[in-house]
């Protein structure tokens, strides 16, 4: 699998980063634009993101305006969409329900810990769900 975490704060960075290191290779972006730069890269080179998760407050282009581009690039790519998963502290209904109209495939608020992540996984195809229910 190959996954691209998009968060501007450190130890949430981190934080992801442990957890999603078993499961492959893992790239990181620490604000919107890197996120689509990376995101463009990897579909153009052949080896597009498997997962994405995007935080939603992020510094010079939000997640949300993030996910757009990323939807844009993958039609213009012909590639099928990547799992997007939005990593934030919003919990109100406006912005989750935002985050779904723009097309990403779940949430996650914070704190996040690995269990939720792990079966996001499962949910989605990403991991055998016999490896969610043993880690």
């Amino acid at each position: 699998m190959h996954t691209l975490i998009v968060e501007d704060e450190f130890t949430s960075r981190v934080l992801l980063l442990r957890f999603l290191a078993d499961f492959g290779a893992v790239d990181v972006a620490v604000d919107g634009i890197e996120a689509v730069v990376a995101f463009e890269a990897a579909l153009t080179s052949g080896t597009r993101y498997d997962l994405v998760l995007l935080d939603i407050g992020l510094p010079r282009m939000d997640g949300l305006e993030v996910l757009g581009k990323f939807r844009e690039l993958e039609e213009k790519h012909q590639a099928p969409n990547t799992v997007v998963l939005m990593t934030t502290a919003r919990r109100d209904g406006k912005t989750v329900m935002r985050s779904f109209f723009k097309g990403c495939e779940g949430y996650l608020c914070k704190p996040i810990h690995r269990d939720e992540v792990v079966a996001k996984l499962a949910e989605h195809g990403l991991i055998d769900p016999t490896l969610a229910e043993a880690k």
